[in-house]
């Protein structure tokens, strides 16, 4: 691939990631308490990391890679099991599409449970037969550009709620969302009940 192809592809793909970012922060801005501190949980490119930065929030990135593609963010890179923070170390805890990417998105949850004082804040691509199944890891993959070693471990939306539960966390809010019409995704603003 040529140099200027190069470019051009990854102009496009930071255009992208920042259209995406703005929408999803415009989902979650109204649940997010002011000047909160957030850690962002597989900051990608960290397009929503800055969104959340220009609002005037404290933001950490975290990654297992930093596949950042803007200057001003930089992640944190980790091993992807254990967090280098703290318990209760951020106001909010983000996993923002992020958990179907992971090995074992269990661990990554319980950990961003844990280094949240109170709210832990979860977008997630979500099926409801095996036909959707298959459709969402194909769409996962080709918007990501993950062809192979993408683990899919997506789940269902009672999989998704029995893990909040067995966390001990309150659902604040749900809200189901359509992208290209056939897809899924469903936002949960999250709570420590105790």
């Amino acid at each position: 691939m040529s140099i200027k192809t190069t470019l051009l592809i990854n102009a496009f793909l930071k255009i992208k990631d920042k259209k995406r970012a703005i929408t999803k922060l415009k989902l979650f801005k109204k649940f997010i308490p002011e000047k909160a501190t957030i850690v962002d949980i597989g900051s990608g490119s960290g397009q929503f990391s800055l969104a959340l930065q220009k609002s005037g929030y404290s933001v950490t990135s975290v990654d297992v890679k930093d596949k950042t593609n803007t200057h001003e963010i930089t992640a944190m890179v980790y091993d992807g099991n254990t967090l280098p923070f703290k318990t209760n170390s951020f106001e909010v805890s983000m996993l923002i599409t992020v958990l179907h990417h992971c090995p074992n998105p269990e661990r990554v949850f319980e950990e961003a449970v844990r280094v949240s004082k109170n709210r832990v804040f979860i977008l997630e691509d979500v099926y409801s037969n095996k036909v959707m199944k298959y459709l969402t890891w194909a769409m996962d993959s080709l918007v990501n550009m993950e062809f192979f070693g993408h683990p899919h471990t997506n789940k269902t939306e009672k999989e998704w709620e029995a893990l909040f539960k067995g966390n001990d966390l309150q659902v604040l809010h749900k809200q189901k969302i359509k992208v290209l019409f056939i897809f899924s995704q469903v936002l949960y603003i999250l709570k420590k009940k105790s």
